[in-house]
């Protein structure tokens, strides 16, 4: 066996880490979007600031991100107590945590503007974040064009980690618009009061004879 050979086989028997600069920029804006949440929660302003929505959003969107990432971990590895099929895991968590952020961002905004809040409009509201989760994960998940910038950043072909990184990425921008949504809707509706207008009958006055 001559030395070039040998160097083949060298070259053939070394391990390559599996690691790629798309899958480090995944790992590392899972790690960025857990910072943020843990920032934007633990310094949120107070309801009446106009800041108040950017932390809101800020604030679900990383969680729902970071989530999705920990639970696509479980599955890559195969972890024996979670269910087959990812949404049975994905929805039911997703959606019941961003329901009640979003249930407790209206409360927290309606306790210390309102004097009679609504809350049937903050209860009804906080359900338009959870269509949007819906939806996107739906399309996330049937829509293979939405996913294919994720499996071009780490190489092109199908893999767990950019699949799951896909599905984080549309769910948690569907937080900005239906968040925004609903941050309005119950900023403008949940303080407003219905007064009873009472139509009663104007009597006619009796001529008199005073002269003005």
């Amino acid at each position: 066996m001559d030395i070039v050979e040998k160097t083949q086989n060298i070259v053939n028997n070394v391990t390559i880490p599996d690691w790629s600069i798309g899958k480090i920029v995944i790992y590392g804006f899972s790690g960025l979007s857990l910072i943020l949440f843990i920032i934007s929660s633990w310094m949120a302003p107070n309801p009446s600031s106009s800041n108040y929505l950017i932390y809101e959003l800020v604030k679900q969107s990383s969680f729902v991100y970071f989530s999705i990432q920990m639970i696509g971990m479980c599955y890559m590895y195969e972890l024996d107590f979670m269910p087959k099929s990812q949404g049975l895991v994905i929805i039911p968590f997703v959606c019941f945590v961003v329901y009640m952020l979003t249930l407790t961002m209206g409360y927290t905004m309606t306790s210390s503007t309102c004097e009679k809040p609504k809350r049937e409009v903050s209860i009804i509201n906080s359900f338009q974040p959870v269509l949007g989760l819906i939806v996107s994960y739906i399309l996330a998940t049937k829509v293979s064009l939405i996913r294919q910038g994720f499996y071009d950043l780490t190489g092109g072909n199908h893999n767990d980690l950019s699949y799951y990184s896909a599905i984080g990425f549309w769910m948690s921008a569907s937080i900005w618009p239906f968040l925004t949504s609903a941050y309005f809707t119950i900023k403008k509706s949940a303080c407003n009061t219905n007064h009873e207008i009472k139509v009663s009958k104007v009597g006619k006055n009796k001529p008199t004879d005073q002269i003005i």
